[in-house]
């Protein structure tokens, strides 16, 4: 079963067999020896992963909702607190969460300034954020 994972894996790029019986690490599988990467790939696979599975059933349970507390997170976390409130309840979790948007915020490719550039505004956008997911997330972004 072991050997079968593996080959999965390295059909997914993430380890590779040199030789038979033998297994290596890639680019991708050297990541995870970052602690910061990793932990970016444990909050997109245990924190929001899961919220993303639920995201129909939000709609559908909240048809047209744009309170930020009607969403998938809410529904895998069985809570009615925000993202925020859910993600300081346990202790790795603030942790792993800072990381993980420490990660975001160094990849050139999620700037806010793309978003800000590359938007026709002359027609107008309502967003909400809160002044912890904006200053946490996009330290370039300004709210007025």
């Amino acid at each position: 079963m072991f050997g079968r994972i593996v080959r999965h894996a390295a059909m997914m790029r993430i380890f590779y067999e040199p030789k038979t019986a033998m297994v290596a690490h890639t680019k991708a599988s050297s990541l995870r020896a970052n602690p910061d990467t990793r932990d970016w790939i444990c909050a997109g696979t245990e924190d929001l992963g899961p919220a993303a599975g639920k995201f129909a059933e939000a709609l559908e349970k909240w048809p047209g909702s744009q309170e930020p507390i009607e969403t998938g997170f809410t529904l895998v976390n069985n809570t009615t607190g925000s993202t925020s409130d859910v993600v300081a309840q346990k202790s790795e979790r603030p942790v792993r969460y800072a990381s993980a948007m420490k990660v975001m915020t160094s990849k050139p490719e999620s700037n806010i300034s793309h978003a800000i550039s590359h938007w026709d505004w002359r027609g107008g956008i309502l967003v909400f954020a809160s002044g912890y997911e904006i200053g946490s997330s996009s330290p370039g972004c300004y709210c007025r």
